[in-house]
């Protein structure tokens, strides 16, 4: 049976996405940022062989403890979508596509401390996100988001782990120039 997840820690996200609006309705955004979580646990059985050792290290079934962190730096083109009403609160929908260098450092699995081990790659990204704007002033809004980010298919020294999701609750600070 394969590993089949690893499990992080709640951290923290930082983004910022300049743009500009079209019309009340719709806008387009790039944003960057960084995503940094401390690793929890391996989840799933089978066997993982880290790099520079030869022995594999075996997970049984209800998986092991994880030490190290995990990084994510996103690059992505959005399309908003907002509610163009004359009210102070807006909904929105965002859309992104993009690119992400991502980080894996494994430090310690279980009671194994590894050769530190760390994996970079750059992979396709995706995102999509909700929320709502409150507009305080002419020029300033704030906003409530929820936003999930897709890294696609990234292959890690001892992980593969298909599509990894990171889900954020965001606020935010709008400036209108």
């Amino acid at each position: 049976l394969p590993i089949s997840s690893i499990s992080i820690n709640p951290a923290v996200r930082f983004d910022v996405a300049p743009g500009y609006n079209f019309n009340d309705w719709l806008g387009a955004e790039f944003s960057a940022g960084i995503l940094y979580n401390g690793l929890d646990h391996l989840n799933g059985s089978g066997s993982v062989t880290m790099d520079g050792s030869t022995t594999p290290l075996t997970v049984g079934g209800g998986g092991v403890s994880l030490t190290g962190r995990y990084l994510q730096v996103p690059a992505l083109a959005s399309a908003v979508f907002r509610w163009p009403g004359q009210g102070r609160w807006k909904p929105f929908l965002s859309a992104g596509f993009g690119a992400a260098y991502s980080q894996l450092f494994v430090h310690q699995i279980d009671n194994t401390i590894t050769s530190d081990d760390m994996s970079e790659q750059f992979s396709p990204a995706f995102s999509v996100g909700t929320g709502f704007l409150w507009q305080v002033a002419d020029t300033v809004d704030f906003d409530l988001m929820y936003k999930l980010l897709g890294v696609m298919n990234p292959e890690y020294s001892a992980f593969q782990p298909g599509v990894v999701l990171s889900n954020s609750f965001q606020f935010g600070i709008n400036i209108r120039f």
